[in-house]
């Protein structure tokens, strides 16, 4: 199984060169942690390229900086109808390691189920998620092929403005309950490692404030958003116990940066920024 799903992979990405509709996109990302100095040498990059061959296939390659030969992986995300259903993959194949990774599903309706698989691992098929949506709940299920274990999450509408998650996994628990208060404000609460109370406030248009406070070990947050229109977003995060993060989302067609920067020492700060060109 493991050799099959590689030469699927390669064979799809080795097929790109040879299609006429070869129209890639290309996504690339740099970062830099000033801290380390100027240096080339600490310069982070990736990049990943994609080209979609038809309708149900898509191919692509990634490249990073530190991998040996420049290039990482290839990958081929497939989709084609099936009885009365459709069969989905997207799938990877590491070229340092010749490991195929990724996701098989089937889809019919408001049922999926989806197979993660890793030929790395003893276990080829690692975990099988299945997933059922209905009008106000959702209920998914993962069965754990290592371990034979089983996780679970749901959810529900409780009321119009209540919606409720649980989520078990590995012998914890999670519970978030998130609130619309009004129009402009909505409240979250969720015990996941610490009970967290985050509050969203919609003061125009344009922009919005999201304080967020962990009970147990107070500590607080505070986020501004400004949409700047075109999909893209500012968002600018105070934490006073160790940075403040300035973040710029510029969507699909615009660029993107992130800038953090410690309160202990601010010219350690981390700069990163990327873009997605279509071609």
């Amino acid at each position: 199984m493991a050799r099959t799903l590689g030469f699927l992979v390669l064979a799809l990405a080795l097929g790109v060169g040879a299609a006429s509709n070869f129209k890639p996109s290309v996504d690339f990302s740099l970062s830099k942690d000033l801290g380390s100095g100027l240096s080339v040498d600490s310069l982070k990059g990736a990049v990943s390229v994609e080209s979609q061959l038809s309708e149900d296939v898509s191919v692509g390659a990634q490249l990073d900086r530190d991998a040996a030969s420049g290039l990482k992986g290839l990958f081929a995300k497939l989709s084609h109808s099936m009885g009365g259903g459709r069969v989905n993959a997207d799938l990877s194949v590491g070229l340092e390691d010749n490991a195929v990774r990724g996701e098989l599903g089937y889809e019919e309706g408001d049922n999926k189920l989806v197979a993660d698989v890793d030929t790395n691992h003893e276990n080829v098929v690692r975990s099988l998620r299945f997933s059922r949506e209905g009008d106000g709940w959702a209920f998914r299920p993962r069965f754990n092929l290592a371990d034979g274990s089983v996780d679970l999450e749901a959810e529900a509408q409780v009321t119009d403005e209540a919606n409720l998650r649980v989520n078990l996994e590995g012998g914890s628990s999670e519970v978030e309950l998130k609130y619309s208060v009004d129009d402009s404000t909505r409240l979250t609460f969720n015990n996941k490692e610490n009970l967290r109370i985050q509050v969203e406030r919609d003061i125009d248009g344009d922009n919005t404030v999201r304080p967020s406070f962990n009970v147990n070990d107070k500590h607080f947050q505070l986020s501004w958003i400004r949409r700047l229109g075109d999909e893209r977003t500012l968002t600018a995060t105070v934490d006073p116990e160790s940075s403040v993060d300035l973040e710029l989302d510029g969507g699909d067609e615009d660029w993107s940066a992130k800038v953090s920067a410690p309160w202990s020492n601010p010219k350690d700060m981390d700069v990163s920024f990327g873009r997605k060109f279509q071609f």
